[in-house]
């Protein structure tokens, strides 16, 4: 499935990074509300990355409600480009919407905050570097996820703040006995492919492990779950999504990620909607994600929804499920390897069961037209304050 903006509107001559009434909805009287938020990934016409396909779905519930839409890409566009005076809604983050607070405009503001708070994430950032340097004597910031402004004006002065994750995502926000006012939204997934779990060899495919991520290797465990599977050869590690421009880590594991390990494998980006994709899910049996701090995480629920893994993850990813997944109780080696042994533990039946159960509510529960509707409801409330 082609997530797709309206026809032409990407090649229009324009400043860098702005994109004026993206759904050509009539100004006469007219509302008019500005995005900050995508990373400037888009190609023409056709939405790849999460963050521009949440702008594509907010554009449409704006166009439902009336309400005129730009869009400035987060780091590609200049604040100095933006006329702050013509909007009655600013959603986003980063230097454009952060702006908007100096520029004198009395219109509403939205934070959209893409997981746990920014002071949260930091931290947690900050420990798992300092847990790899302590055991490699190696300081890998890149692959940490650290953010160099707390996000603190943005939390408390905004109107409304929308929080991607679950409620343990939420209780981050509150700082010094303080707590913004709170939206809890759902992400979604892409939805690629529907593969049933029930064509698995569950025999060999509870073996497969894969690691879906992206930027920032240490934030995200794959240190962690890397020194496990290297030392259990009845295990295969498929790591998707590993940024090579992380130095350091990329440096001190050489070895695993070079393919010398017979049984980890680096597959490098991995576009969802390919037939690696697809055949990556239909052979392996769980996702494991030992990560220090998400928002929803789009990459968890797209191996889920797509290809039934069964999910073995830290508490910290701001995913909820009905039937419990295999919790990573820490984050470090010890807990990774015991979160896996108990999936292991159970016979193949109960892990096509389970599969089962993990994709039925994924595809039901964390919908793209969900994220919509939820986004609309909260557009419209914030406006009639």
């Amino acid at each position: 499935m082609k997530f797709r903006w309206p026809f032409g509107v990407w090649g229009r001559k324009r400043p860098k990074g702005f994109h004026s009434n993206v759904f050509s909805v009539p100004e006469n009287g007219a509302k008019r509300a500005l995005l900050c938020m995508t990373n400037g990934s888009m190609r023409r016409n056709v939405v790849r990355h999460t963050s521009s396909s949440e702008a594509l779905f907010i554009c449409e519930a704006l166009r439902e409600l009336g309400i005129v839409a730009d869009v400035a890409e987060t780091f590609r566009c200049s604040s100095k480009m933006v006329e702050y005076g013509r909007y009655d809604l600013i959603i986003g983050f980063g230097p454009v919407f952060e702006a908007s607070f100096v520029s004198g405009v009395r219109a509403k503001r939205i934070f959209y905050c893409p997981g746990c708070s920014p002071i949260f994430q930091t931290l947690q950032s900050i420990r798992r570097v300092r847990d790899f340097y302590e055991k490699t004597g190696v300081w890998a910031f890149e692959s940490g996820r650290l953010m160099n402004e707390n996000g603190l004006a943005n939390l408390f002065l905004s109107d409304r703040v929308v929080v991607l994750g679950n409620e343990f995502t939420v209780s981050t926000m509150e700082v010094g006995g303080c707590r913004p006012k709170a939206e809890r939204v759902n992400l979604f997934y892409f939805d690629a492919y529907d593969i049933s779990p029930e064509i698995k060899n569950y025999a060999k495919a509870r073996k497969h492990l894969v690691w879906f991520g992206s930027l920032g290797a240490v934030h995200k465990g794959l240190d962690l779950l890397l020194e496990v599977v290297k030392k259990r050869p009845e295990l295969t590690l498929h790591i998707c999504g590993f940024n090579p421009r992380e130095n350091s880590f990329a440096d001190y594991y050489q070895k695993e990620l070079g393919n010398v390990y017979p049984n980890i494998v680096n597959h490098g980006f991995v576009d969802i909607m390919g037939a690696d994709f697809r055949k990556l899910m239909e052979m392996s049996g769980a996702v494991v994600f030992p990560s220090a701090s998400e928002g929803g995480s789009p990459a968890l629920l797209n191996v889920v929804a797509n290809g039934a893994l069964i999910p073995v993850v830290s508490r910290f990813t701001g995913v909820d499920f009905v039937q419990k997944p295999f919790v990573i109780e820490a984050l470090n080696q010890d807990a990774v390897e015991q979160a896996i042994d108990a999936y292991l533990s159970l016979g193949d039946a109960e892990l096509l069961h389970l599969a089962q159960t993990f994709k039925s509510e994924v595809r039901r529960k964390y919908s793209a037209e969900n994220y919509r509707l939820r986004m609309k409801q909260i557009v419209a409330e914030v406006l009639t304050e």
